[in-house]
């Protein structure tokens, strides 16, 4: 489902068109739509969004593009987690994985 604070940062970061913004909430089932419909935005680009998101929230960026990640520590949280909240750990030690 697409959140209204998620459509706003489209458009006040210029990731998204508010024409582009309306044409993939038109004539949908708000619940039917999916974030994952804006990577087929023309001027989308997910770094400079996650930085923009990162900074809007007060978090650190990390670009895990080059990042080498083992299966060893993918392997230490369920793979249902790991897919429910979006997310890849990348690091652990003896008491917590981020």
């Amino acid at each position: 489902m697409v959140r209204n604070e998620f459509l706003k940062l489209l458009t006040s970061n210029g990731v998204a068109t508010l024409k582009e913004v309306r044409a993939l909430t038109l004539n949908k089932n708000p619940d039917e739509v999916t974030e994952f419909e804006v990577l087929g935005f023309p001027n989308f680009n997910d770094v400079e969004f996650a930085q923009n998101c990162a900074e809007k929230y007060g978090m650190s960026f990390l670009d895990l593009a080059n990042a080498k990640v083992s299966n060893e520590i993918i392997g230490k949280l369920p793979k249902k987690s790991i897919l429910k909240h979006r997310s890849i750990p990348i690091q652990a030690n003896q008491t917590k994985v981020t």
